[in-house]
């Protein structure tokens, strides 16, 4: 028997433009579920960290009509549909562009992670963290265009009195570099083949799904 899938590796940066260009979407019956915000935070500290994340599924045989995309730009025809990894990749997304998805419940929700550069350390942003100069309040501002360390950071730390040397900026200077290196982050994407009947990708769909929502496979 011929092979159904292979397996590609995806970096986290042609994810994300995959999603927003609509060139990864959304099979119909898959619902817009997005991870609680504490979850998001946890999911960026392991690929900080390096830590294994899981693989996703795509079937790569989209049908007219049949797909939702997960962004509300306007894009390219959708080449890919998420069968399995769909709260990781629209939660990624959300985070890393800064934009709204939507939840389960089809309300458009924000998910703002910030970061440390000090300890290290991701939490969602709160209004404490939102003040403090110690924080990037929101790691979607490291990989926009305008991002400067120095005018963005270590400029109103040094404007509350704080002094740092030229080795602690250059510590500081590799942990936001290693956190924008996020987006380099490679995951597995098993791909389904084009020519497997779409009943084989029903099945499949159904018992990955088999924890969630009750599907059946004529659905």
């Amino acid at each position: 028997m011929a092979a159904i899938f292979k397996t590609v590796s995806w970096q986290v940066e042609q994810l994300v433009s995959g999603v927003q260009q609509g060139s990864i979407s959304l099979p119909d019956l898959q619902r817009p579920f997005v991870w609680p915000a504490s979850k998001v935070r946890d999911l960026f500290d392991s690929m900080y960290k390096g830590y294994p994340v899981g693989a996703l599924m795509f079937w790569d045989v989209p049908e007219e009509g049949a797909t939702r995309k997960i962004s509300s730009g306007d894009g390219i025809k959708a080449q890919h549909q998420i069968i399995d990894g769909q709260q990781r990749l629209t939660s990624m997304f959300a985070a890393i562009r800064g934009v709204e998805v939507q939840d389960e419940n089809y309300r458009s929700r924000r998910i703002t992670i910030a970061f440390n550069p000090f300890t290290e350390r991701f939490e969602v942003r709160s209004v404490a963290i939102a003040k403090s100069p110690e924080w990037i309040d929101d790691i979607s501002k490291v990989w926009g265009h305008d991002f400067d360390f120095d005018e963005d950071f270590l400029e109103p730390l040094e404007e509350t009195g704080r002094e740092f040397d030229r080795a602690e900026k250059r510590r500081l200077r590799k942990i936001v570099q290693r956190l924008e290196a996020i987006k380099a982050y490679s995951f597995d994407v098993v791909h389904i083949q084009d020519d497997v009947e779409k009943r084989l990708v029903a099945d499949i769909f159904v018992r990955i799904n088999s924890e969630g929502v009750s599907l059946k496979s004529y659905d």
